[in-house]
């Protein structure tokens, strides 16, 4: 199958086809882009509550089925919800260890515009012909990452400035994963602090096939040039 970038969220995470299964099972890769609803506290630009897919297990149980099966599912930004409702222990956001139950946006405290990240991937590095990247940061308040579980690898890191709480003002947060990835059955889970059409596009395409082994560029697909 062909990545999807046209199914309606509600389908895509809590669909099933005909024959009962998930409809994310028809893709080979699922993207999930910042600010896609209903995986926040609230919703963007206001204080509805926006959080109705990672807190319905079916949709838990939907995204298990279709890691099991090798799939692909790549995350950026504020949608980092949704691996956070999944594989709890796979991502520490800034600010988590201060809250005591579910606390959907915690990480959303990043507000550098420009990182240069350092390339702590070896094979990453060749690829690149460099140790390090500048990364663009477009919007506020993106979500910062403070540390993953031991089975998560990180291919980015970078210095961050971000906002420790209204009373306490910015800090620093030093040598933070910025781009991780983790085995969640016999699939892949990518996530990303940035957003992937803000970077420089040869830059993206080089690091996002490396670190997702087996995605094909759309115009690469079968040989042909779509």
């Amino acid at each position: 199958g062909l990545i999807s970038d046209v199914l309606k969220v509600e389908n895509l995470l809590q669909g099933v086809t005909e024959t009962g299964a998930p409809v994310m099972n028809d893709y080979d890769a699922i993207f999930v882009n910042s600010g896609t609803r209903g995986l926040g506290l609230y919703e963007y630009n206001g204080t509805g509550e926006d959080s109705i897919f990672i807190e319905d297990p079916i949709v838990v149980e939907n995204l298990l089925s279709f890691s099991s099966k090798g799939k692909s599912l790549v995350v950026s930004d504020w949608a980092g919800d949704l691996i956070e409702a999944t594989w709890p222990d796979a991502i520490q956001f800034a600010n988590e260890s201060d809250c005591e139950e579910e606390c959907w946006d915690i990480g959303q405290t990043g507000v550098s515009e420009n990182v240069i990240a350092r390339v702590t991937d070896e094979e990453l590095q060749n690829l690149l012909g460099a140790d390090s990247v500048s990364l663009q940061f477009d919007f506020s308040y993106w979500s910062v990452i403070e540390s993953v579980g031991e089975d998560v690898d990180v291919y980015l890191r970078g210095d961050v400035e971000y906002r420790i709480s209204s009373g306490d003002g910015y800090g620093i947060l030093e040598d933070v994963p910025l781009l991780v990835a983790f085995n969640a059955g016999a699939g892949r889970v990518i996530y990303s602090s940035f957003h992937w059409t803000t970077q420089n596009s040869t830059v993206a395409d080089t690091i996002l096939l490396h670190v997702g082994e087996g995605l094909t560029p759309k115009n690469q697909v079968n040989g042909a040039t779509e």
